[in-house]
């Protein structure tokens, strides 16, 4: 057993104990926090409108929120192709959320 077969075995080990952790930290958080804010959401866009009227407001929110992660995701994918890089994407998206918060 050569040095290379031990560098991929030390390698493998490495990422089996230290990817849990770090999916734990970051992955799981973000998508508990995630859907906390969904829950959230639903519950102010129902108390905002008429109890008759929220079937109707949590459709529309929805169809608009379905339609923009629609559009947006080949508009992100083109942004980043066409510079070659990531870089214009994320500062794309930066700002149209910076709009978003804003309005």
């Amino acid at each position: 057993m050569g040095m290379r077969k031990t560098g991929v075995s030390i390698r493998g080990l490495m990422i089996a104990f230290l990817l849990p952790p770090v999916a734990v930290r970051f992955g799981w958080g973000a998508g508990l926090g995630l859907a906390a804010c969904v829950a959230l959401f639903t519950a102010l866009l129902s108390e905002s409108v008429t109890m008759h009227a929220t079937a109707t407001a949590m459709g529309t929110s929805l169809t608009i929120s379905f339609a923009g992660m629609f559009f947006a995701s080949p508009l992100f994918g083109l942004a980043a192709d066409l510079p070659g890089s990531y870089g214009a994407s994320w500062l794309g998206l930066a700002g149209w959320t910076a709009v978003a918060a804003a309005c």
